[in-house]
């Protein structure tokens, strides 16, 4: 993450479609879960930078664009 290297291992688009999915779960069970929901606002901001298709370690990318600066 700290060389911004984000060789795929798992894909940043699935890792939000699996945060959706236990945020849905969640819901339906009425618990609260702002930590997911903080995960999937930053992972819909790395996709957002164009990085759906590499690593979820490119969230760094979806934190830089919210920060404004290079982490």
């Amino acid at each position: 993450m700290r060389e911004h290297d984000f060789t795929t291992l798992f894909k940043t688009e699935h890792m939000l479609k699996d945060v959706r999915l236990c945020l849905e779960e969640a819901q339906a069970a009425g618990i609260p879960f702002p930590s997911a929901a903080h995960a999937r606002d930053l992972l819909t901001a790395t996709l957002g930078r164009g990085h759906g298709e590499d690593d979820y370690a490119a969230i760094i990318e979806g934190c830089r664009g919210l920060a404004g600066a290079r982490l």
